[in-house]
């Protein structure tokens, strides 16, 4: 694709992703459309946990840590990346967990998940309008993890979410190879499920090839590119704001 196609289609898209943008903030417009599309992953008043964050932040990855360490059967709601969700849980008094990660590697995964069909600018956006509309719920039903905290201090992770929620989970088969084995094998399953390309999740590591080098390559210079600089800005600060003012743990 030319760079001028290219631009004219990522143009193209930018008015439905700023719908999405607006729509997402207000559950009352969003779980219902949420609802009709996939409502496998809507939060319930039977649901356990809903786990919610900014594509690329160890969503798949914690969904299925989460499954594996559990004890008995959680029912979880997931993966809609919008503010809208998690507020209605919280409305609804269902434990929610946030993750967040570092904006530019957020928004470059992103951008080569979606093969650079969407605009670094819209990456942004979505980054900030996800984290300014949640994080006054930290420490109202809602427990913010870092990327960090999820796929490096997971065992921690698991122990808040048991201290907090009183949830059924134990941590132990995380320092097996077996049992982290066996979370990978949960998320490529998933992308089975999903129809995913190859059988294998995006989410786990080693599943580089030319082309997502490539676009990883043409994400990397779009976030860097002048025309994002004051977004990017924004969201970097938004970033630092949570690592300084969310509750540590481990």
């Amino acid at each position: 694709m030319s760079l001028v196609s290219r631009n004219s289609s990522l143009l193209g898209l930018r008015p439905l992703r700023e719908v999405r943008r607006k729509v997402s903030v207000f559950p009352s417009i969003y779980i219902p459309m949420r609802r009709l599309r996939k409502p496998e992953t809507v939060a319930q008043e039977t649901t356990h946990l809903l786990i919610e964050g900014f594509p690329r932040s160890g969503n798949t990855w914690t969904e299925a840590v989460i499954r594996n360490c559990a004890t008995e059967e959680l029912r979880l709601a997931h993966h809609s990346h919008a503010a809208a969700h998690v507020k209605y849980a919280v409305s609804r008094g269902i434990p929610v967990i946030v993750l967040y990660r570092e904006p530019d590697a957020a928004v470059r995964s992103y951008l080569t998940l979606m093969n650079n069909r969407l605009d670094a600018r819209d990456g942004f956006l979505d980054y900030l309008t996800f984290y300014r509309e949640t994080l006054p719920f930290q420490g109202k039903g809602v427990l913010f993890f870092s990327f960090d905290d999820t796929t490096k201090r997971t065992a921690d992770m698991i122990n808040a979410l048991k201290d907090t929620f009183g949830l059924p989970l134990s941590g132990d088969s995380l320092n097996t190879e077996e049992g982290r084995t066996a979370i990978f094998e949960r998320m490529d399953q998933k992308a089975k499920h999903l129809n995913r390309a190859g059988g294998k999740s995006d989410s786990r590591p080693g599943t580089e090839d030319a082309e997502k080098i490539r676009q990883q390559e043409l994400a990397r210079t779009a976030v860097t590119a002048d025309a994002v600089q004051s977004l990017r800005a924004q969201a970097q600060e938004l970033f630092l704001t949570m690592e300084s003012s969310l509750v540590k743990r481990g």
